[in-house]
């Protein structure tokens, strides 16, 4: 007498192929909106309503020690630095309401302005790992956001 396992809120419809991008688009906005409504009205709720979301199975690299993370990811960048680092600074109350939103989700990966830095969130322990686009750490080419 198991519980059905919930469907993930943002998977793609594989039942019906007839589906367009614009309907898989509008649930993810639909995701953002409830994601985004969900913190009290204040400057991080204001940061994300402003910030650009994005869905996708991605992972980071780290060559010293050797670390690999990979899953399915929300990426949150914001056009701003100030912005950013708030976004940082709030990362686990960002990652519990990913958690309580969506439990599919593995990653929380916050993208810098300038895509040279993400600050990765596994959803389920809440460590946490810094990729810069350097010799020390490898950014998944894959996964710029332009």
């Amino acid at each position: 007498m198991g519980r059905e396992k919930r469907p993930r809120l943002l998977a793609p419809n594989l039942a019906n192929p007839s589906l367009t991008a614009q309907t898989e688009m509008e649930k993810l906005e639909a995701w953002i909106r409830n994601f985004v409504k969900s913190f009290e009205l204040g400057k991080l709720r204001s940061i994300l309503s402003d910030a650009r979301f994005l869905r996708r199975p991605a992972g980071v690299w780290q060559e010293s020690p050797f670390k690999v993370i990979s899953g399915l990811a929300i990426v949150i960048t914001c056009d701003g630095w100030k912005d950013y680092k708030q976004l940082v600074a709030k990362n686990k109350q960002l990652a519990y309401r990913i958690r309580k939103l969506d439990p599919e989700i593995d990653l929380l990966m916050l993208l810098s302005p300038d895509q040279t830095i993400v600050e990765v969130t596994v959803i389920a322990t809440l460590e946490k790992l810094v990729a810069i686009n350097s010799s020390k750490a490898k950014i998944d080419p894959k996964f710029s956001l332009n």
